[in-house]
């Protein structure tokens, strides 16, 4: 096009998209009116009885890159298990951090005593 003096372009480039995403296990995807072009947003669901575990929706970058990994939709009682599991290495913990300063104390204490019974104090000066 010449308009004027100047020269005008137009460039066309090809519409960006990212690669098709896979049905999570034990759930569902739903993507925008776009399909999988930049700025379009796929949401996933998990079925009755899962839990998802992750973010539940990305969108298609500049770039040809969804925004994040597609989640996992994992059952309630693997979910429950691995918090059961958190749960108890935590206390786990707590009670061996307790145990070791019992014995920490209770050997100060005994340190004191046998240098009480070693180094007796003559309360008596005469």
């Amino acid at each position: 096009l010449d308009v004027g003096s100047d020269l005008l372009y137009l460039f066309v480039l090809p519409a960006v998209k990212c690669p098709p995403l896979s049905l999570p296990d034990n759930g569902n995807l739903s993507c925008s009116d776009e399909g999988l072009i930049f700025n379009s947003t796929c949401r996933f669901k998990c079925s009755p009885g899962f839990l998802m575990t992750g973010s539940f929706a990305v969108t298609c970058g500049a770039t040809g890159i969804w925004s994040g990994p597609r989640p996992i939709c994992a059952s309630y009682k693997q979910a429950l298990l691995a918090v059961a599991g958190c749960g108890s290495l935590s206390l786990l913990c707590c009670i061996c951090f307790c145990w070791m300063k019992h014995r920490k104390r209770k050997k100060r204490v005994q340190e004191r005593q046998t240098e009480d019974l070693t180094n007796p104090t003559n309360e008596i000066n005469g």
